[in-house]
């Protein structure tokens, strides 16, 4: 079993986090300013102790210890209350000053030392700050100061920062309610729509407010990726529908035919018809189902997309080789428009002519009889395009973008064969060579490109 200091309502612990960093923070900022402030104070009483030093050190040198000891007692006389002077013979017996006795454990080499001594004009023990010189022959000085103001300040600093502490603390408490309801607040808008979408209401959306920050940017993620989502389960639900519609159509010819094949068997010309019928419509069905197979693999990478260098003109005329009997067999005519030299391009040579193939068919499938459709291919400076024009019916503007989607038939009668995967597929094979594929107007009729940025040299 683990074992957490820490609550486990994510509002408690930003609260408690947000109150231990400020509370860790604030005393941090005020030990410092207290050792700061101190140093300094006692840094400047070490300093005035060493002006007067150097200044009884003149009288010393001037008129002798004689004339040390007057100084010292006028000093003594008219000092305020914070000073401390002691002069002491050889034998340690006060000459003059302030102090009861010399220090037993104080150096006569001018270190900086504090140390509690008993003071004769107050008749107590105070906490000096002192330095003590030797004179030579026996003589000793010490000056110093009373260190009483240092100790009132340190009192009341540490007052001041103990009432600023607690302060602080009851802000960073108020602070951390206000930011954890802030940031749960948002966080509750995603949790909210979570769960909406859980009940099945696949349409909602997070609120996005016009702050534009992080939280925003967050949630117009998680609505593209939720309309994704609606998108491919709207495209889930028409694909089932499609392909229980397509096909259980020609699966029921196909029994049909094969039933009358079965029934006529003693007539060898009807049942050849028949058996072909039913041959076609099996061809059909394993056409459309390689197709959704194709673009499984495609969207998922399991298909070697190798790309090698290809040169377009040769390319083209293979492919238009192949469509041409079948567009005279529609009265279409097919005309191959590319230029005479070579024109190189870097593609997955099977998979573009698949999809190249999937335009000519479309063209051929719905532009009409005696329809023309042109094959071809031009290069500007930055784009190499092949093209795929006819002068039939064409696709309205406000259509062509959901002609690009899956299982997508345009026939409201839904008496055109296939399943609305030709154009889709062509789609797929573009994205994955970062090709772009384009649907425009020929007045009359339809032109589908294939743009190829063209190789930097």
């Amino acid at each position: 079993m683990k074992i957490s200091i820490l609550p486990n309502s994510a509002y408690l612990r930003i609260i408690l986090t947000y109150v231990l960093f400020t509370a860790a923070t604030i005393t941090g900022v005020l030990v410092f300013i207290y050792f700061s402030t101190v140093e300094v104070i006692e840094n400047e009483v070490a300093e005035v102790v060493a002006t007067e030093i150097r200044s009884l050190e003149d009288e010393y040198r001037s008129g002798g210890l004689a004339r040390l000891r007057a100084a010292l007692a006028r000093r003594v006389d008219t000092a305020d209350g914070d000073a401390i002077y002691l002069l002491t013979a050889p034998n340690n017996q006060r000459i003059v000053g302030n102090l009861s006795q010399w220090p037993p454990n104080i150096n006569t080499n001018g270190d900086w030392t504090i140390l509690s001594l008993y003071r004769t004009d107050t008749q107590s023990e105070v906490l000096v700050g002192a330095r003590a010189y030797s004179l030579g022959l026996g003589a000793k000085i010490l000056v110093g100061r009373d260190m009483r103001a240092r100790r009132d300040f340190q009192e009341t600093l540490t007052e001041a920062m103990a009432v600023a502490f607690f302060l602080v603390l009851i802000l960073a408490l108020l602070g951390g309610v206000i930011f954890s309801r802030l940031v749960l607040r948002r966080i509750k808008s995603i949790d909210q729509t979570a769960r909406f979408i859980m009940e099945g209401d696949i349409s909602k959306r997070i609120t996005v407010t016009e702050k534009n920050d992080e939280f925003d940017q967050l949630a117009t993620t998680l609505n593209q990726m939720l309309a994704k989502v609606e998108d491919l389960i709207e495209e889930l639900r028409v694909a089932t529908e499609s392909m229980a519609h397509d096909l259980r159509s020609p699966l029921t010819r196909l029994r049909g035919h094969l039933e009358q094949s079965h029934a006529n068997l003693k007539d060898n010309k009807a049942s050849s018809e028949n058996m072909e019928k039913a041959i076609t419509e099996t061809d059909r069905i394993l056409k459309d189902l390689n197709a959704l197979l194709n673009i499984s693999r495609l969207e998922t990478g399991l298909t070697d997309a190798q790309k090698k260098e290809l040169n377009l003109p040769d390319f083209l005329a293979n492919i238009a080789e192949l469509y041409v009997p079948l567009a005279e067999e529609n009265d279409m005519s097919l005309i191959l428009q590319i230029p005479e030299q070579e024109l190189k391009i870097i593609a997955n040579a099977q998979l573009l002519a698949q999809a190249i193939s999937n335009l000519l068919e479309n063209a051929i499938k719905y532009a009409g009889d005696g329809a023309e459709i042109i094959l071809s291919a031009h290069q500007n400076e930055n784009i190499t395009t092949i093209s795929v024009s006819d002068n039939g019916p064409g696709i309205a503007k406000e259509n062509r973008e959901k002609a690009l989607q899956r299982f997508v038939r345009l026939s409201p009668e839904r008496k055109d064969k296939g399943m609305g995967l030709g154009l889709y597929l062509v789609s797929v094979i573009t994205k994955i060579h970062n090709f772009k594929f384009t649907l425009e107007d020929n007045d009359p009729g339809l032109i589908a490109s294939i743009n190829i940025p063209n190789a930097e040299n």
